[in-house]
């Protein structure tokens, strides 16, 4: 018999960590993805008259899974 826990991740994907996170939840047989969602995220920086100086786009992936853990 298993017990089953749903977690959601907040994975951001030019981050090395979280894409490896991302590969260990997949290749988990014990694993389930329920939903998956990408964000486009942007952060803007603004020069003091008021114009866009700088612009940094990543991706940003929302997963919710469901893990079995064998129960005892």
């Amino acid at each position: 018999m298993y017990e089953i826990k749903s977690k959601t991740v907040r994975l951001e994907m030019d981050n090395d960590k979280d894409l490896e996170r991302y590969d260990k939840i997949l290749n988990d047989p014990l694993c389930s993805i329920i939903r998956e969602l990408k964000e486009k995220v942007q952060d803007k920086a603004f020069d003091e008259e008021g114009r866009l100086s700088h612009l940094h786009e990543r991706v940003v992936l929302v997963v919710t899974y469901q893990e079995k853990s064998l129960l005892e």
